[in-house]
């Protein structure tokens, strides 16, 4: 099965590219193990975490003079951010902003895998942000309801599609038109309506809890 991007990499997924038709998105299965710092005390006077564990990326792109938009997902609260390779590749300046609150950070790429398409952010600066609530990728079944979270269009706003999953452990061939090609695997598959801008975005399980990545679409 191959599925073309447009321009996935480098250009990753620019707005313009998109064709308004039904879409089935591929998924990696992503599993994040993270551990609360020793004596974390929380106050009366704390204030609200910020945000929804959900943030927007922005990029610029030096080489083509362009910008393109994907989404990401908070890991701590001071600002790692999980998204796809794709969303931040070839970018020159990127952005990290909370939707509710349109606080902004400038990023940094902390380390990237090609081969499973993710990259990790630090939102510099930043601090008391939500996180996204973990699930088990390893208990999805196919026919099972998801909801797909991005910056859908990459209009700066959260959107939300609903569906279910079609398939677990897929394998596909993802292309651009820049003639490059990777092959992914353990992918979960949904019919969720999933547009450009979502990359990097999480797909949630009924309990809201992330299970996967917004990552291809065909």
């Amino acid at each position: 099965m191959e599925l073309d991007l447009g321009a996935r990499q480098p250009g990753r997924e620019p707005v313009r590219r998109f064709r308004a038709r039904t879409i089935r998105a591929a998924l990696i299965a992503i599993v994040v193990v993270t551990a609360a710092a020793a004596g974390l005390a929380v106050t009366r006077t704390q204030s609200a975490a910020v945000g929804s564990g959900v943030v927007i990326i922005e990029t610029n792109l030096g080489y083509q003079g362009g910008q393109a938009a994907g989404t990401g997902m908070v890991l701590t609260s001071s600002g790692r951010v999980l998204t796809n390779n794709h969303v931040i590749r070839g970018a020159t300046d990127i952005t990290v902003k909370v939707p509710s609150t349109g606080q902004s950070y400038r990023a940094e790429v902390v380390g990237y895998d090609v081969s499973h398409d993710v990259a990790l952010l630090q939102a510099g600066g930043a601090s008391n942000l939500n996180t996204t609530p973990l699930g088990d990728s390893a208990t999805v079944d196919a026919g099972q309801s998801v909801q797909a979270v991005g910056n859908a269009g990459g209009t700066g706003r959260l959107s939300f599609a609903s569906g279910t999953v079609t398939s677990v452990d897929r394998a596909i061939t993802v292309s651009d038109d820049q003639g490059g090609s990777e092959k992914l695997s353990g992918l979960i598959e949904t019919n969720a309506a999933v547009r450009p801008g979502d990359s990097g975005g999480p797909l949630l399980n009924a309990s809201g809890q992330v299970i996967g990545m917004d990552t291809a679409a065909s």
